[in-house]
């Protein structure tokens, strides 16, 4: 399995956990987030890729970065810890 979420800074680190905890432990989890914090919407942003990654909860084994215009778009791949 392969679980996508490319909108983690939605939902609150409660509501995200909650989420995590319903995958299945051997699926590859893709996750996107971002620091753009200026959106209202915005609710859980990073500051960093680190920062995402202390806040994801998986062990990545691919992390990377995308500069834009506004903020810095984040991705990690990996599986539950």
């Amino acid at each position: 399995d392969i679980v996508i979420n490319t909108s983690c800074e939605h939902v609150t680190q409660e509501q995200y956990n909650q989420w995590l905890s319903n995958q299945p432990d051997d699926a590859v989890i893709v996750l996107q987030s971002n620091n753009y914090f200026e959106h209202e919407e915005h609710i859980r942003c990073s500051i960093d890729l680190n920062d995402f990654t202390k806040m994801s909860g998986i062990t990545p084994f691919y992390r990377g970065s995308m500069e834009t215009p506004k903020y810095e778009r984040f991705m990690i791949i990996g599986k539950k810890k």
